[in-house]
């Protein structure tokens, strides 16, 4: 009842509508009734289970709207209907629709659900509930506390929730259930449906890579659990030692995962099982680094007589799995242990391949990192702490997304988690819903983001609503400028990169560029909505700011590598380096990174966050400097770049990308994946603009020195396929009817047909040209 499906397969999902939402829909927001169990005040770490009846006049397909606090899953007559958490702040409560069939006569709803009960990362600390409704069903429900579970043994880290440390039995007896509360005061109100699908589950190819005996050689049972799983000796000097067995799993690739395990074993044996991102020795070490604190990524489990099948019901990150299990070894067989993946994209739609073996591997890498940094969000990392960031999902994923899997959904929602849980100053939060904090560049990033999105997806619905957000944002950054000065250093925390050097002033400069991008978008954004009083506003404004810039250029008499490599970047990026400069700027771009790790083996290394160095270069900002540097011609330093840099990445993690150019930090981190779309929108050359209609692209080719290049980019309802042949023509053909833009030229290519291209001109030729 805690496990997957034991299929194997994922979990068949709701069709997604054009943004993800679910076409069955239960009309608009629904009152859920809210239960919990009675006198349950201690909630942190605390477990139980739901038990609802109801029967059913035919055999028929019914939708069911859940929602709960904190982890849950949800199974009708024992196949999993859904799972939690549901990521929103107090004010914005949402709901899952999902729909199963259900069989004539008596059905059994079981849900099984843990209630974190302390503020995390995902969510901050909201009171514990259960809710699952069907509209005109009358579902009778009992519900008991599940004591199996030891409470508040271990944190996993200060970032996230609990470990399991769970006895192994049956549930409880008939008289242990009672009728859960039905909670009246209500502080959420009415559930707005999610707009997102459900997220999926899919089995790994895991690996066996190492099995043996295990002797104790730390403390007392809950002394300290991590430090006894890894001072364990895995090779016992004598078989007189042997005090239990242990296992270990490669998964191939770090990602999030639920594990379950098939053993028999004697009543009271205990299993561990360990998880980490890498191995430390040769072996799991269950600590998580950059936590800020203690970190435990373990779970326990005593086990009953026996042959028994049993799982975790909260996943964990990373990519080795390592079992211990205390007892006679003679009298323990572990029959299987299987793991599933916990994504919301199960499948890579979009390709790239180029004849050059690390370019491709450079392009799924990002894919696959992507992948396994996105649940029921995009999350900073599948292991540390899983939080939504605004940075984050705004800068490579939502790029990524348009060449890999096609799918906005994660984006428009964490779009709107910043907007909902803005601080009363009106900035929208960089970090959402989960720790509520404000990040002033990532505020920024938030309002050309909002514009990007309605470019990919054409959503103008969401580019509507969120239009009030984005004035409130606006108004906060004005609260702190000072016009001919630009913004103060009074602003929420500035993230500009790790390692950044900020300059002497007032002011932080790479702020005030950011604030002249998202006054660009403001500008767009206010005439879209036909409101030019503050469309001529937003471009005052900006230009005030660009002076400032021009100002502190100037001043520096443009030299580059005074003004550092960010706010070099930034300031061509948003025009405002003058004609006879730019080729001084894009030659100071080149230079610093040719001038940092891993390009020079003795440069210095962000070995931490607290490592700031003008010498450095990070996965991160790339995204950022690589299109000016394709855009300007010079696309065969970015793959040079690649093929240096992400090829160094690959000997120290082969499956994900690490976080920064260096081991010591995350090895698995979203962000870190601008190659994947910059070789589908520079080589391949098409890049959505659905904000001019559905399924429009536009061409945006760049000299890379490639000739020759394949692969596919997602469109609504089907694949784009791409095909470059010597450099010269580009060969289109698609599933659905799109339409290619160039200039003026508009180009109309209908399912299943083919257009052959000049690459520079984008007339038509015929095959026999080619």
């Amino acid at each position: 009842m805690f496990l997957p499906p034991r299929s194997g397969a994922r979990r068949r999902l709701p069709r997604p509508g054009k943004h993800g939402i679910c076409q069955k829909s239960l009309k608009g927001p629904v009152k859920m009734k809210k239960m919990w169990l009675r006198g349950a005040e201690d909630s942190p770490d605390l477990y139980a289970a739901f038990r609802g009846s109801f029967c059913s006049d035919t055999e028929r397909e019914l939708p069911f709207a859940v929602s709960g606090c904190s982890w849950y899953r949800v199974f009708v007559n024992g196949t999993e209907l859904t799972e939690g958490p549901d990521r929103y702040d107090d004010a914005h409560p949402v709901y899952k629709e999902v729909s199963c069939r259900v069989r004539q006569g008596e059905n059994i709803i079981f849900a099984v659900v843990h209630s974190v009960g302390i503020p995390t990362r995902i969510l901050k600390n909201t009171a514990p509930f259960f809710a699952c409704e069907s509209p005109g069903l009358s579902i009778e429900w009992s519900c008991t506390r599940l004591d199996a579970y030891a409470r508040k043994v271990r944190r996993i880290n200060p970032e996230l929730g609990w470990m399991e440390c769970r006895t192994i039995k049956e549930l409880p007896p008939d008289a242990a259930w009672e009728r859960p509360d039905f909670l009246e005061k209500d502080p959420y109100g009415a559930f707005c449906r999610d707009s997102a699908r459900a997220v999926s589950q899919v089995e790994l190819a895991a690996v066996p890579i190492g099995r043996g005996f295990l002797m104790q050689r730390f403390g007392y049972e809950y002394d300290d659990i991590p430090a006894a799983f890894y001072l364990r000796s895995l090779e016992p000097p004598d078989r007189t030692d042997r005090q239990g067995v242990w296992f270990r799993f490669d998964l191939r690739k770090i990602c999030l995962f639920r594990f379950e395990a098939e053993i028999t074993a004697p009543a009271g044996t205990v299993f561990e099982i360990g998880y980490a991102e890498a191995l430390t020795d040769g072996r799991v070490a269950p600590y998580i680094t950059l936590s800020a604190g203690p970190s435990c990524n373990l779970d326990r489990y005593i086990l009953k007589e026996g042959r028994q099948t049993f799982g975790n019901l909260t996943p964990r990150g990373g990519r080795y799995a390592e079992i211990h299990i205390l007892g006679d070894p003679e009298a323990v067989t572990l029959h299987s242990c299987r793991f599933w993946q916990r994504t919301y994209f199960p499948l890579i739609t979009g390709s790239f391949s180029c004849g050059d073996k690390q370019l491709d591997k450079i392009w799924k890498t990002g894919a696959v990192t992507l992948q396994s940094c996105a649940e029921d969000a995009i999350t900073d990392n599948p292991t540390r702490e899983r939080g939504e960031w605004t940075g984050d999902a705004v800068s490579a994923p939502m790029d990524l997304i348009a060449a890999a899997f096609g799918d906005f959904s994660l984006i428009r929602r964490a779009l709107k988690h910043s907007a909902d849980c803005a601080g009363p100053d009106g900035c929208v939060a960089g970090l959402s819903p989960g720790g509520g904090l404000c990040v002033s560049s990532y505020a920024l990033q938030w309002v050309s983001a909002c514009k990007r999105y309605f470019t990919y997806t054409g959503d103008d619905a969401f580019y509507r609503e969120a239009y009030p957000a984005a004035l409130k944002n606006m108004a906060y950054f004005r609260e702190h400028y000072t016009s001919g000065i630009g913004l103060d250093r009074e602003i929420h925390w500035l993230f500009i990169d790790w390692g950044y050097v900020t300059n002497d002033g007032p002011g932080d400069l790479a702020a005030l560029l950011l604030l002249c991008g998202a006054l660009d978008a403001m500008s767009e954004w206010s005439r879209w909505m036909s409101d030019p009083e503050r469309e001529k506003d937003f471009s005052v404004w900006r230009e005030d700011a660009a002076g400032v810039i021009r100002r502190y250029l100037s001043e520096l008499q443009y030299d580059f590598g005074r003004i550092g490599l960010h706010r070099t970047a930034l300031s061509y990026g948003a025009g405002l380096i003058p004609p006879e400069h730019r080729q001084a700027a894009l030659q100071s771009i080149k230079e610093h990174y040719l001038n940092c790790f891993p390009n020079r083996k003795d440069a210095p290394r962000l070995s931490s966050p607290s490592e700031n160095c003008p010498q450095l270069i990070t996965p991160y900002f790339s995204h950022f400097v690589f299109p000016l540097l394709f855009e300007a011609g010079e696309g065969a330093f970015v793959i040079e770049q690649y093929k240096k840099c992400w090829g160094w990445m690959l000997t120290q993690e082969d499956g994900t990308w690490l976080e920064v150019f260096d081991p010591r930090w995350s090895h698995c981190h979203e962000w870190s994946g601008c190659p994947t779309w910059q070789l589908s929108v520079y080589v391949l050359g098409l890049r959505r603009r659905f904000d001019i209609e559905t399924n429009c692209f536009a061409y945006s080719a760049a000299d890379t020195g490639i000739r020759d290049a394949e692969g596919a980019i997602p469109a609504e309802g089907g694949t784009v396929r791409l095909r470059l042949r010597e450099g010269k023509f580009l060969s289109i053909s698609s599933d659905v009817d799109i339409t290619v833009i160039h200039g003026a030229r508009r180009i109309r290519i209908p399912a299943g047909g083919e257009r052959i291209l000049l690459t520079e001109s984008l007339e038509e030729v015929s095959n026999e040209t080619i």
